[in-house]
């Protein structure tokens, strides 16, 4: 369960913020998409995030395609994000450097 959200907000904080140029790409002004290359061992395969099947304990090396839809080159770093529920309960990704809590 662990290794499923830690690469669900992998890949949901690629999606939402991306530094291109040192500057921060949200939604309204991305200019690239990124997919999940979704492995056999996916649950679900109607998801388009990852969704493994895993023993516990265990490691696997996922993958993502990245496509530049604008016609000038682009430097992209791609960062995983740890997930935090805000005030309104909405899950929010845009926290870098988030302390994990026990619950």
């Amino acid at each position: 369960m662990k290794n499923m959200l830690s690469i669900m907000v992998l890949i949901l904080s690629i999606g939402l913020g991306i530094v291109s140029n040192n500057e921060v790409a949200f939604a309204g002004t991305m200019e690239y998409s990124v997919k999940a290359n979704i492995p056999k061992n996916q649950i679900n395969e109607k998801l388009t995030y990852f969704d493994l099947k895993m023993a516990p304990g265990s490691k696997q090396t996922i993958s993502l395609s990245v496509k530049n839809t604008s016609s000038e080159e682009k430097r992209i770093m791609i960062e995983p994000n740890t997930a935090i529920t805000n005030q309104n309960g909405v899950i929010d990704y845009s926290k870098s450097g988030h302390k994990k809590t026990a619950h």
